[in-house]
């Protein structure tokens, strides 16, 4: 993990666009992370798409907007989805605060199976910065919710992934959204998927056996796949792109 004054000092050389006013949770760890590629995972996403102006970004699990705001400042059309409401508000004070709302669309929704309403429990997640970072997730395939999770869990939109997709071709489509990328993938149309040239995915480990071997085989079929694996021998993060 590298200081908060060594991972500044970097932005100010290798990407000096990227600015304070951009993390609004002040949160080093996640600038290093996801702008400057400190994660194995997050540098193979950089080497295989770079945002460029007039790129369609699509950003689930946008949280604070770290990423939001690395591709629109590059000139990308990013469509922002962040369903924790606390979260989405530093989002959107983000935008405001740096001027990208001709750039970023935020949408205060989750992308899921289909569109409604669906439970969702946030906790707070202790990673550094200046303010309470918070986390979360819909109820998803390998996750046991107590009755305490359900009482706690309050209704958010939620949007199919095929709607989200709509009839939009999309340079880039970025998933992080803690272990509901499973059943999204699973379920979501093949012309859906065909409208991504390139997605990356952020796979989280507490799906079942079989579903995660159905997801699996299934993006292989679709995409030329390529990722990062664990130590186990499991997939961490797949890059997805279009086969020639």
């Amino acid at each position: 993990m590298s200081s908060s004054e060594e991972v500044w000092n970097r932005i100010a050389s290798e990407h000096p666009e990227f600015t304070h006013d951009h993390d609004v949770t002040n949160n080093s760890e996640t600038v290093r992370e996801i702008v400057l590629g400190g994660s194995v995972t997050w540098a193979g996403a950089h080497e295989r798409f770079k945002p460029f102006p007039g790129a369609r970004v699509m950003d689930l699990g946008a949280n604070v907007g770290i990423y939001s705001a690395f591709c629109a400042i590059h000139g990308a059309e990013v469509t922002a989805y962040e369903p924790q409401p606390i979260t989405f508000a530093f989002l959107s004070k983000m935008i405001e605060r740096t001027g990208l709302a001709g750039r970023i669309k935020a949408i205060n929704s989750a992308v899921w199976r289909w569109s409604g309403q669906f439970p969702f429990v946030g906790h707070e997640a202790d990673i550094g910065g200046d303010y309470i970072q918070y986390n979360g997730g819909l109820h998803t395939n390998g996750v046991v919710w107590t009755m305490a999770d359900f009482k706690n869990s309050v209704p958010v939109d939620c949007i199919s992934f095929d709607e989200a997709i709509g009839d939009t071709t999309w340079d880039c489509v970025k998933v992080d959204i803690e272990g509901a990328e499973f059943e999204i993938l699973l379920h979501a149309s093949l012309a859906a998927l065909e409208r991504i040239k390139f997605m990356y995915v952020e796979f989280h480990p507490w799906v079942n056996e079989k579903w995660y071997r159905l997801v699996i085989e299934r993006l292989q079929a679709i995409f030329k796949f390529e990722g990062y694996q664990s130590k186990e021998g499991s997939w961490e993060a797949a890059y997805l792109s279009k086969r020639n």
